[in-house]
C-alpha cells in the first residue's frame, strides 16, 4: 500500500514486484519513498517498552547525541548486501533522526528466526530416505536471517522514553527479550546513560479496553474462567469483533460475565480521507500468571501493521490514554 501511494505498481509478492519494475516505466517519487521507508525502520512491526527516566538521565542522553554528524544519514546503501554469509551480530548505533519531538537512536544488528517447516521425503536424498521410513512427517527447522533495525526514542518533553525492537512474523519473545537487553547494553555504552528503570506494566489496560465495546475489533483473546477452564480464540475475519462473536456471548452470559482476561490483540481503522485507511494493530500477551501478581508485570507492546508514523502514535495515544486510570479512557474510533 505505500509502494502503491509513492506511484509504483501493484503486485502479488516481491518477485512480482520485482518484476514489474523491470519491464514497465513507472513515475515513483524516490524521496517520499525514502521517508516513508525510513519510517518503516522507526515504526513498524515493533515490540515496544516504555520506561520513565529520571530528568537528568534524560537530559545527559539527549545532549550526548545532538547534532551528531558521523550517524546524520541513514545507511541505505548497505541494504543491497547479502547478509546470507554473515553471521548474526549485537546492535550497533547507524543513525541518529531528530525531529520536532525528540531524538531517536537507531541500531543495526543481523538476527535470525527460526521457522518449523514440513520436509518431504522427496526432497532427501533416496539413499538416505530409509533412515526415515518409520516417521509419519518429517519436521525441518529452517533459520531466516534479516536486518534488524531498533530505536530508542529520547523525548524533548516528558519522561518516558520508549525503545523498539523489530518483531518480524515469527519472532518469538525470548528473541525479542535477547534484542531488548543487547540494544540497551548498547545505548549504555555511547551514551554513558543507562536505563535501569523498570518499563511500564502494561496489564492493566488489557481488561479496559476490551471493557470499552466500541474500542477497535478484537482480533484475539485469551481468558480464564471462573469455572477454571481458559480459552484462547482468534479471528481475523473481515471486520468481525470476538467480543460480538455468538459463541463467546453465549459462553459469557452463561458464567453471568465472570471473565479474566490475560491476553487480548485488536484492530483499529484509522481514516485518513479520500478512500485512505489503515489498520493498525496493537498485541498485549499476557500469561495467566499475570492475573493476580504483580510480580509478573507485561512489560511489552506488540504493535503492527503500521504504514508510518501517525499509525503508529495512534496506537500509542490508545495505550498512553488507557494507562492514566480506570477512568481516563479515550475515545474510541
Amino acid at each position: 500500500k505505500v509502494l502503491v501511494s509513492h506511484g509504483a505498481p501493484r503486485a502479488r509478492g516481491w518477485e512480482l514486484f520485482r518484476d514489474k519494475l523491470k519491464g514497465e516505466k513507472h513515475d515513483i517519487n524516490v524521496d517520499e519513498l525514502s521517508n516513508s521507508f525510513l519510517e518503516h525502520i522507526l515504526f513498524g512491526e515493533k515490540a515496544s517498552r516504555f520506561y520513565t527516566v529520571e530528568d537528568d538521565v534524560l537530559k545527559k542522553a539527549r545532549e550526548t547525541f545532538t547534532g551528531t554528524k558521523k550517524f546524520a544519514q541513514f545507511p541505505f546503501a548497505e541494504l543491497s548486501e547479502d547478509i546470507g554469509p554473515l553471521p548474526t551480530s549485537k546492535p550497533q548505533l547507524c543513525f541518529i533522526h531528530e525531529s520536532d519531538d525528540g531524538i531517536t537512536l537507531v541500531y543495526k544488528s543481523i538476527r535470525a528466526v527460526e521457522k518449523r517447516e514440513t520436509v518431504s521425503l522427496a526432497a532427501i536424498p533416496v539413499d538416505a530416505r530409509t533412515a526415515f521410513s518409520e516417521y509419519k512427517e518429517i519436521i525441518g527447522v529452517k533459520q531466516n536471517k534479516f536486518r534488524a533495525y531498533d530505536a530508542i526514542w529520547l523525548p524533548y518533553d516528558g519522561s518516558v522514553v520508549e525503545l523498539r525492537v523489530d518483531f518480524p512474523n515469527g519472532a518469538n519473545a525470548d528473541a525479542s527479550e535477547i534484542a531488548i537487553n543487547q540494544t540497551l547494553d548498547a545505548f549504555k555504552a555511547d551514551s554513558s546513560s543507562a536505563i535501569d528503570e523498570k518499563p511500564v506494566n502494561l496489564f492493566p489496560i488489557i481488561k479496559r479496553i476490551y471493557e470499552t465495546t466500541d474500542e477497535g475489533k478484537v482480533v484475539e483473546f485469551a481468558l480464564h474462567t471462573s469455572t477454571g477452564s481458559f480459552k484462547h480464540e482468534k479471528m481475523r475475519l473481515g471486520d468481525l469483533c470476538l467480543r460480538e462473536e455468538g459463541y463467546h456471548l453465549g459462553g459469557k452470559n452463561a458464567l453471568k460475565g465472570k471473565i479474566e482476561l490475560f491476553k487480548l490483540g485488536v484492530r483499529w481503522t484509522v481514516d485518513y480521507g479520500e478512500d485512505d485507511y489503515t489498520n493498525p494493530e496493537l498485541f498485549l500477551n499476557g500469561s495467566f500468571k499475570m492475573l493476580h501478581s504483580e510480580d509478573y508485570p507485561l512489560e511489552t507492546a506488540i504493535i503492527r501493521n503500521c504504514t508510518g508514523e501517525m499509525d503508529y502514535n495512534f496506537i500509542r495515544a490508545k495505550i498512553d490514554g488507557y494507562l492514566k486510570s480506570d477512568d481516563a479512557k479515550p475515545e474510541a474510533d
